[in-house]
């Protein structure tokens, strides 16, 4: 007799419990009971040989043979998504739903401006927006579109570049007024807030002569979300390298003030990045020219 056959669906419930905290919270995201997720799971694990999560009442993680297996599913289940969104796809009106992970102050930005008029414009089109700092596999965690700061390092990839955001080096004034900086270089020894996910501790500045001139910076503070950054610069923690749509509100309230204009880089630029022509879907393109028309923060 031969080993038993591994339902589709129990090895792509296993990818989702991957991304959850808890079994209450798969649960809810897969609308099925908790004893219902558990008898699958255990079900899963006796057919595959290997414990593949440690649950109880408020807790879940992978062991390490979950996280192969999950990491092998993910982009077969990917590779199955799409094909299916191809075949129900309607000639002329695009649906479906789109995974998209943006950084958080970019991901903020669109839901409080935009993405409510796209979704209108789209009403078969789902978006799950997933607002992270650190850099997301397209392919192994399933998205169709990933936005970027930075350049392109996946030759598999398409890119459009969307929109330069402006940056700027603030501090609160009474910072200023005791450990002031006039030089790029005098940050690495002043207090500075290290804000994920750009520039992080490698500050980019251009010199007189207008060649690249890094500086490494030091900071006891670290933070991966800009409203956190703004308001730690705010309340005198240090210097901060930030998008300066993050801070205008506080620079014009005079309760930051910008420092090192004159040594500023060209601003870096927010990348969409998403898969080859023949593996996008007309959701996908309607998504890409709607982020390509919008207004950018400024």
């Amino acid at each position: 007799m031969g080993s038993p056959s591994i339902d589709l669906n129990d090895a792509a419930m296993l990818v989702t419990l991957s991304r959850c905290a808890s079994l209450s919270e798969a649960a809810e995201i897969m609308q099925q009971t908790k004893s219902t997720l558990s008898r699958r799971l255990a079900r899963l694990e006796q057919q595959l040989g290997s414990p593949l999560a440690v649950r109880n009442n408020r807790n879940l993680r992978l062991t390490e043979a979950g996280e192969r297996f999950v990491a092998q599913c993910r982009p077969l289940l990917a590779d199955l998504d799409w094909v299916c969104r191809c075949f129900i796809e309607d000639s002329a009106t695009p649906r479906g739903k789109l995974r998209v992970s943006t950084p958080i102050s970019i991901g903020n930005y669109l839901l409080k401006n935009h993405l409510t008029e796209f979704l209108h414009e789209h009403p078969h089109i789902d978006l799950e927006l997933v607002l992270c700092n650190e850099n997301r596999s397209i392919v192994a965690e399933g998205f169709d579109l990933v936005l970027r700061f930075g350049p392109l390092h996946d030759s598999s990839l398409q890119a459009v570049v969307l929109w330069p955001l402006p940056t700027c080096v603030v501090a609160s004034p009474d910072l200023i007024a005791t450990a002031p900086v006039f030089h790029p270089l005098e940050l690495k020894s002043r207090p500075c807030i290290i804000a994920k996910p750009l520039p992080d501790r490698l500050w980019p500045f251009r010199d007189r002569n207008d060649d690249v001139l890094p500086v490494r910076v030091r900071g006891r503070l670290v933070v991966n979300e800009l409203q956190a950054a703004v308001q730690a610069a705010v309340a005198g923690f240090g210097y901060a390298y930030l998008p300066r749509f993050g801070v205008s509100g506080p620079l014009e309230e005079g309760r930051l003030v910008e420092v090192l204009t004159d040594w500023l880089p060209e601003p870096p630029r927010l990348t969409a990045l998403f898969p080859q022509q023949d593996r996008r879907t007309r959701a996908l393109d309607y998504l890409i020219t709607f982020l390509k028309s919008v207004v950018p923060p400024a």
